[in-house]
């Protein structure tokens, strides 16, 4: 972004970003490290930063109906915030110094938050004027000015700047948001007290819990929003457990802590914006709390029944949002400070375009949806009710419910997947596709709750968890329910809740893994590729066939959960597990030949199987590569990245 700015040939330039992508925060930033000096801002080195947030420019300094905008509502505006930060005589001084500064040898302007500008009386079209116009007088080849937006403010014919480039901010891709969470917390770090090593625990322990849960990794993404989790992970230690309560705590922040920095001072001193929307409306913040509750599941709803169904949240019109709230206003209040306040300040509504707005996520669409469900009666029913007609929309809406109930105690949320799941697979004669569902469903929701340790002591917990793990187990033994894809997730759930199946654990008695062995008898066995298999290595041929003496093979593939005793136990530590060079390649003490793999076609390939074997330090070669992988190394998934080196030893064999 700084490169873009610092083109050598545009100089003007307008930066649009949604909602929390960091427009403003990217403004302050280079304000800073070009006010210290920073090496970050290099590409700009030089210039000297004046920052002015627009809202406060056109409240304080352009006065209702004025018939143009000139530059020197700008002026103004500088010396007015000089003047709130240095005092009347610090300003009077400076000022001039700073005008003819910038006039005569240029400077970077940054004008944040021009969507943030009512267009009432003209005062959008005059800020605009007066951009356009300041941008005019100052040296063209010695100044730049940015000026940012949302989208949807810049769409319009008449409100864009002549001469000025856009640029659009992008969300965060995977490495910015590590990068983020590392400096997020060395900034933390001394306010909070601790050493180096702890602020980097804490980071890493954030970005496991980002990558253990995609959904939260979808709302990383968004700048905003990754700082809100920061924020809770900073304070607690760590994010809810709970999705719930993380959308409760982030709707809080939202709702009322996170608008308060955001109040602007009129030139008396007196606040031109209330406080907060309890205030605005005379009303406790939990009918607001209602109101958006209510708002939610009505277009969730509606946006179910639509032809096509998106991932991103429904638009809701203006004259929605303002018949939720209808209530609630006072006579002699405008509608549009409702949407004022929901929009730019709170976070909880964007804009999407003029009138038209939604949620800053679906999830929080969904949340939003599920508290609307558990204010009214029937909770439990009515959930049970939207998820088996209709699995695929009302999953999330389902289990942010589950985890809205366990806020109440953990007997509330067991109440509604009674309700969802009564019975055992046993008792039910036919099971059609959304029973099925249900009981993926049930498991993921007892999963989210972390269900095998509440449940653990506590036979009335039990029984629901043994009744959800056979609706499971019987789901993978039916090969005609659901597709290869859910049935998937099913074993994933099953695995994460403690998959009672033989032939895939350990027995409870011996720790050793519990196995099913097969016998196969003797007989001929076709080995090797074909000649004319373009795909098959060299050493893959002749084909032909061997005569193999009887043996014993497992049922399934041996799982995680039955080769973890063989790691727990030092089997990666005993030398006689390895051949000669296995073991030193173990110990560090040599490393891999590649030569063997010169002849392998796909340089990417080699490429990449190198740097996998030698990224791995002599204290990770103690264990499988994926060992501990948050979907890999679930206990009841086959065992993989275990290298053949090692002879395997996994138990004792069927005739022992």
């Amino acid at each position: 972004m700084l490169e873009a700015v610092a083109h050598p040939e545009v100089t003007r330039f307008v930066l649009l970003g949604d909602p929390g992508s960091g427009k403003t925060t990217f403004v302050n930033y280079l304000a800073y490290t070009l006010a210290v000096g920073a090496q970050q801002a290099a590409p700009l080195q030089g210039m000297f930063p004046v920052r002015l947030v627009l809202r406060e420019v056109a409240a304080r300094c352009i006065q209702p109906g004025a018939a143009e905008g000139q530059a020197r509502m700008l002026w103004d505006a500088l010396r007015t915030d000089l003047a709130a930060r240095l005092g009347e005589g610090g300003a009077e001084r400076l000022f001039p110094y700073l005008q003819r500064r910038l006039l005569e040898e240029g400077g970077l302007i940054l004008l944040d938050g021009l969507d943030e500008v009512p267009e009432a009386e003209r005062r959008r079209k005059c800020l605009l004027e007066a951009v356009a116009d300041l941008a005019g007088a100052l040296p063209p080849d010695r100044s730049r000015v940015l000026v940012t937006a949302r989208p949807y403010a810049y769409d319009r014919r008449e409100w864009r700047l002549p001469g000025f480039e856009v640029l659009l901010l992008a969300d965060f891709d995977g490495g910015q948001v590590e990068r983020f969470v590392e400096r997020w917390y060395q900034a933390v770090r001394p306010v909070m007290g601790w050493d180096e090593p702890t602020a980097r625990g804490r980071g890493a322990r954030l970005l496991a819990a980002l990558e253990e849960r995609p959904r939260l990794a979808a709302l990383a993404a968004r700048p905003l929003l990754l700082t809100l989790m920061a924020t809770l992970h900073t304070s607690w230690g760590q994010l809810p457990e709970d999705r719930a309560d993380l959308y409760e705590e982030m709707v809080k922040l939202l709702l009322s802590r996170w608008q308060r920095a955001r109040e602007v001072k009129g030139p008396g001193g007196k606040p031109m914006v209330e406080p907060g929307i309890a205030q605005v409306l005379n009303v406790e913040e939990s009918r607001v709390r209602s109101a958006l509750h209510r708002l939610a599941f009505r277009v969730h709803e509606r946006q179910g029944t639509g032809a096509e169904r998106r991932e991103e949240p429904a638009d809701i019109g203006r004259e929605e949002v303002l018949g939720i709230f209808a209530s609630l206003l006072p006579e002699d209040l405008h509608p549009q400070v409702v949407l004022n306040y929901l929009e730019t300040r709170a976070g909880l509504l964007v804009a999407r375009a003029p009138g038209v707005y939604a949620f800053p996520h679906r999830s929080f669409q969904e949340y939003l949806a599920a508290c609307h469900l558990a204010d009214g009666p029937d909770f439990a029913e009515q959930l049970r009710e939207r998820v088996l007609d209709d699995p695929a929309w009302w999953r999330e809406v389902f289990l942010l419910g589950v985890g809205k109930a366990r806020q109440g105690g953990l007997g509330s949320a067991i109440q509604v997947l009674n309700t969802l799941l009564p019975e055992g697979p046993e008792e039910v004669a036919e099971r059609p596709d959304p029973q099925w569902r249900a009981a993926v469903l049930a498991g993921q929701a007892l999963v989210d709750l972390h269900f095998p340790e509440a449940a653990e002591g506590k036979p009335h917990f039990e029984a629901v968890l043994k009744r959800v793990r056979r609706w499971l187990a019987a789901l993978l033994e039916t090969p005609e329910a659901l597709a290869p894809r859910e049935r998937a997730e099913a074993g994933d759930v099953l695995g994460k809740l403690g998959d009672p199946r033989p032939g895939v654990g350990t027995d409870p008695e011996t720790g050793l893994p519990d196995i099913i062995w097969v016998e196969i008898p003797a007989g001929p066995f076709l080995m090797g590729s074909a000649e004319d298999d373009e795909m098959a290595y060299d050493d893959e041929k002749p084909q032909h066939t061997l005569s193999l003496p009887a043996f014993y093979i497992s049922r399934y593939p041996i799982t995680n959960g039955q080769y973890r005793p063989f790691v727990a136990g030092g089997g990666y530590d005993e030398p006689r597990w390895w051949t000669e060079e296995g073991w030193a390649w173990r110990t560090g003490e040599l490393e891999p030949d590649f030569s063997p793999l010169a002849d392998w076609r796909d340089e990417d390939s080699k490429r990449a199987y190198i740097e996998w074997v030698t990224g791995r330090t002599v204290e990770e070669r103690g264990r499988p590569y994926w060992w501990g992988h948050p979907r890999l190394g679930l206990d009841n998934r086959p065992v993989v990245g275990v290298t053949w080196f090692c002879l395997l030893y996994t138990s004792p064999s069927p005739r022992d």
